[in-house]
């Protein structure tokens, strides 16, 4: 993880709703929509300026790509990734636990490797 760091310390990405936080800490990545995130996350409609912070950051390209949390579809969150895919930006699924049966480890790579390929980078 620590060559992976290397490659991705100071990459932008966006963030439907906070999951993955502790792992892109690790890796250094930044999230710029993080107020946007919190909004979903707690149900509430993101500000104004939030979505169009976002969408800009998406448009323009700033950002790498889109991480959503595939339980949380909402019309808000449908639209984001709209723009993302739109956009060309990667949109990576980030589920919130392990399916059952599956290893929290296997389940954490699992999730790591599809960052890694959706920014261009490997271990």
């Amino acid at each position: 993880m620590r060559t992976l760091r290397l490659q991705t310390q100071g990459m932008k990405i966006a963030v439907a709703e906070p999951v993955g936080g502790p792992l892109l800490q690790a890796l250094g990545i930044e999230v710029v929509d993080p107020e946007y995130a919190l909004a979903t996350m707690n149900h509430d409609d993101p500000a104004p300026r939030d979505i169009a912070r976002l969408e800009d950051a998406m448009r323009q390209k700033t950002v790498r790509l889109l991480i959503i949390n595939p339980a949380m579809k909402t019309p808000s969150v449908s639209r984001i990734e709209a723009i993302a895919q739109k956009a060309h930006l990667p949109v990576v699924d980030f589920d919130e636990f392990p399916e059952a049966g599956h290893a929290w480890q296997h389940w954490m790579q699992d999730r790591l490797d599809r960052l890694a390929r959706a920014l261009g980078v490997h271990d």
